[in-house]
């Protein structure tokens, strides 16, 4: 009778075996160990104008989500809508779920280069800012590293 598991493909067939469970266990998402350099905004420049939201102070949070029903939410919410629901959002969503960074910058500051991380598996990055004019400010961001903010009068704009 001949070794299936011998050891000429033994190893290999195993090792196969082994991650296709891990990976159908995790809900076809990635493992935090398969996952090396996600995606994403990692390096981030915020920069307020010195007349940034009519000469006031600018709360902004950007957020990388993972889950497709907070996505869907999210893409239709205003940031006056979003800041008054954020600690909710919080509630109902674990840290799996949503990352969340968050700033507040008066005309004229500056963030440089701001080290955050986005997550394997994420479907969508947001930033909100909390002007006092009317208007979305809401952004949805691509796969850029390195994203540059710049915080003006009434609006917001992202330079990759």
């Amino acid at each position: 009778m001949t070794d299936r598991f011998g050891p000429r493909h033994g190893p290999i067939r195993v090792s196969g075996l082994v991650l296709a469970v891990l990976l159908s266990a995790s809900g076809c998402a990635t493992p935090s160990w398969l996952c090396v350099n996600p995606s994403g905004v990692s390096n981030l420049t915020i920069r307020a104008d010195p007349n940034a939201n009519l000469d006031s102070a600018v709360a902004v949070d950007l957020l990388f989500v993972r889950d497709d029903q907070l996505t869907a939410q999210l893409l239709q919410t205003p940031a006056l809508d979003y800041f008054a629901r954020r600690d909710q959002i919080r509630r109902d969503y674990t840290e799996n779920d949503v990352r969340r960074w968050s700033w507040e910058l008066a005309p004229g500051q500056q963030v440089d280069r701001a080290s955050v991380s986005p997550p394997c598996g994420r479907k969508a990055t947001f930033m909100f800012a909390s002007y006092a004019t009317p208007g979305d400010h809401r952004l949805r961001l691509g796969d850029d590293r390195t994203v540059t903010v710049i915080l003006g009068e009434t609006d917001f704009q992202v330079q990759p």
